[in-house]
């Protein structure tokens, strides 16, 4: 009987193979999704960099950058009040503007400063040379 019964799921699975080929050849034949292609020709997962902010965007982040500068060192070194780190400002400045993080100071500039400024600033700070 095991016998017959390996014989009958044999058969079945044979055809339910067969039966599967058209759906498999389609497949086959289905083109490769579309990648980016790097300078070279290869392929690359990371999308393309933003373009460099203006000039004007950079004049206004220097500008609001002096108010930064009574508190936080320009250079990079820290003493005692940490630098100021431009791929976390925006994040940061977002909690201090919310209360997730409590500093009286840095929540009323916080919630003074609109987004377009933040950003000015965080381009301002991200085109600097770190020490």
């Amino acid at each position: 009987m095991l016998k017959r019964w390996h014989r009958g799921a044999a058969a079945a699975a044979v055809t339910l193979f067969i039966a599967a080929e058209p759906a498999r050849e389609a497949e086959a034949q289905r083109e490769p999704p579309q990648t980016l292609a790097g300078p070279a020709g290869e392929a690359s997962a990371r999308p393309a960099a933003p373009p460099p902010p203006s000039p004007q965007v950079l004049a206004l982040g220097r500008r609001l950058a002096r108010g930064c500068t009574s508190c936080h060192r320009i250079d990079g070194v820290e003493r005692g009040i940490p630098r100021i780190s431009a791929d976390r400002l925006a994040a940061a400045l977002e909690a201090y503007r919310t209360g997730a993080r409590d500093n009286p100071v840095m929540g009323s500039v916080a919630r003074t400063l609109p987004p377009d400024a933040v950003a000015a600033l965080a381009a301002y700070y991200a085109s600097l040379r770190r020490p």
